[in-house]
């Protein structure tokens, strides 16, 4: 009987394992047919004007509208797949750089491999000036993916005009294969957490599971409400 259980345990095992590989090979091979959407690496090369000369602030506005514009699954239009494969982080190539050389890029991943960025600034408005620093991070693999969010913000003026408590939130959107030959989202999600008034902190990591990933965006903001309104500020 011993010798069956064990038997039948070791069936079931490599049974997983195959099953495992499979899948693994299944979503290598996506991603090798996915020629057609490597990134776009030259400014010259874009076609449509709204994708043409954006400021950094002007990119994630896009990002954002973009994310918020379709569902998971659902086939970008052309010109949002030309601005994704232009202002995303790419598996395929090289990161796209603005006109004075300075790379849009939060980060490059490439499978498996784990990248980070760190930044630190700081904004005023209403009154109340936040310092917003940290670092974001992301490993990007055949299936499994992860990302993380070590972020950290703090009031350094005009505290007592603040309303509520401060909310620090690391996001990522992962672009991929939808059909045979479009892209779009097929994750999209972050994480949140709140402090005090005055500060707030927070280093957590997310895994997720997505097939064939091309692509991916990373950003990180603060949130910070007033007595006379409210304001964000990214990281990126």
């Amino acid at each position: 009987m011993k010798n069956i259980f064990v038997s039948l345990l070791v069936l079931c095992l490599v049974s997983i394992s195959a099953f495992v590989g499979i899948e693994d090979a299944f979503a290598a091979e996506e991603l090798q047919e996915a020629s057609y959407s490597e990134p776009i690496k030259s400014a010259d090369d874009l076609q449509y004007d709204v994708n043409k000369n954006l400021t950094q602030e002007e990119i994630t506005s896009r990002f954002n509208k973009i994310n918020t514009k379709y569902d998971v699954g659902q086939a970008f239009s052309e010109q949002d797949a030309e601005f994704i494969k232009f202002y995303s982080e790419s598996q395929l190539g090289t990161p796209a750089e603005l006109n004075d050389g300075i790379s849009i890029s939060a980060i490059q991943w490439y499978p498996g491999q784990t990248a980070s960025k760190s930044f630190n600034t700081s904004k005023s408005s209403n009154g109340v000036k936040v310092k917003f620093s940290g670092k974001v991070y992301g490993t990007i693999g055949i299936v499994n993916h992860s990302y993380r969010g070590k972020l950290s913000a703090k009031i350094t003026s005009g505290t007592s005009k603040v309303k509520k408590a401060l909310k620090v939130r690391v996001t990522h959107s992962a672009y991929g294969l939808v059909g045979k030959k479009s892209i779009g989202i097929v994750y999209n999600s972050g994480k949140s957490s709140t402090g005090t008034k005055s500060k707030v902190s927070m280093d957590n990591t997310v895994k997720y599971s997505a097939l064939a990933v091309v692509y991916t965006y990373t950003n990180a903001y603060v949130s910070v409400t007033t007595k006379t309104g409210s304001f964000n500020k990214y990281a990126f």
